[in-house]
Order: C-alpha cells, then structure tokens, then sequence
C-alpha cells in the first residue's frame, strides 16, 4: 500500500512531533536531531524518520536502541541513534558522516538548553 507524498509527510512529521513531546519530557535527554531525507527536507516515497536522541546514560548502547523503541513504539519506520554526550563531542572530532550528515544537514529539534550541541560540537 502507497501513500501520497503529501500523507507520506504528514506521516512522518506527526510522529515525529510525537518523538520530540515525550523525549522533551525526559530529563536525561539533552539534545534531538532529525537528519536524513526528513532533516534535509527531500522526502521520498521509502523516507523513514532518522533521529539522533543525546542523552545523559550510562546504558550500553544497543540497549539505549531497545528501549527507545520499547518506550516510544514507533509507528512509522524510524532509526534512532542514542548518543551520550561524550560521544557526541567524540564523533564531531572523528568521524566526518556525523559532522556533515547529521550535524551539518541535520535539523536541531529540541535542546535542554539552547546551544548545548553547538558546545558539544565544538
């Protein structure tokens, strides 16, 4: 079943707000992003809902993968990436997909406090 690119959109941002209300909610997180096709505003037909969550945690990390999905129960297809601070600032020095994918095409969602992944980032 397809849907239109109009409902495919109106999809994926619905739950995406959806994210960001109770993931904004936590005090743990600190930070969302929203990359991919969705972040950079060209949506496909097979577009899903790429979100990096930063969080204060000391879970490993396939288990903070497990229970974002346990806890937000995605109803559309959704990737999340959860990443603690550290690992944030560690991944802007080392890896060049995460500055220019994600940071730099990305779009900032929410933030604990304003400017908090730009200090990460820097």
């Amino acid at each position: 079943m397809s849907t239109e690119p109009g409902e495919r959109r109106a999809m994926l941002e619905q739950e995406l707000r959806r994210y960001v209300r109770e993931l904004s909610q936590d005090l743990d997180t600190v930070g969302i992003v929203v990359f991919g096709s969705l972040g950079g505003g060209v949506l496909r037909e097979d577009s899903d809902i790429d979100l990096m969550v930063v969080k204060e945690t000391s879970a490993p990390f396939l288990e903070r993968l497990r229970r974002m999905r346990r806890e937000l129960q995605p109803k559309v297809a959704t990737d999340f990436l959860v990443y603690t601070p550290e690992e944030v600032a560690y991944l802007w020095r080392c890896r060049p997909f995460f500055r220019v994918e994600i940071m730099g095409r990305g779009k900032v969602l929410y933030e604990r406090e304003r400017g908090t992944l730009a200090q990460l980032c820097a």
